[in-house]
Parts: structure tokens; sequence; C-alpha cells
């Protein structure tokens, strides 16, 4: 799992929603996602090609978690 970064956002999840909030917090207006390998191409070196979906949402959500926590 060595640089699958993507995987963090189902192992992490705290880690990922406070790297997201800190930018927020810096002032940052907009956040990106998680999701740079979020394709299964990428995912298929990691036997994980079935899991991108999961990922993918998974990471939207932490940013949506993260966001509507600093706006609150």
């Amino acid at each position: 799992m060595q640089n699958n970064n993507d995987i963090l956002n189902l192992t992490q999840k705290a880690i990922v929603t406070e790297v997201h909030e800190r930018y927020l917090l810096a002032g940052a207006d907009i956040i990106e996602t998680n999701t740079f390998n979020g394709q299964s191409i990428s995912q298929i070196d990691y036997g994980l090609e079935n899991r991108v979906y999961e990922m993918n949402k998974e990471a939207s959500r932490l940013a949506r978690v993260a966001a509507d926590k600093v706006t609150a």
C-alpha cells in the first residue's frame, strides 16, 4: 500500500479530514478531494480496483464534512 494515498480515505479518515480543514482554516476557498489515483488503472497495482468507487465516494464525503465544519 506504500504510496497509495487514496486508500487513506478508507483507513485514515480523520487525517484526511484534518488536512482539508487545515487548508480551509488557512484561507483556502477551494479544496480538492484526495482522489489523484482514484481510478482502476492506478489501483490495480494494489489489487484494489474493485474499491475505487468506495474510495472516491468517501473522499468526497470527507471533503464535504471538513467544509461544513469550517464554514459552520
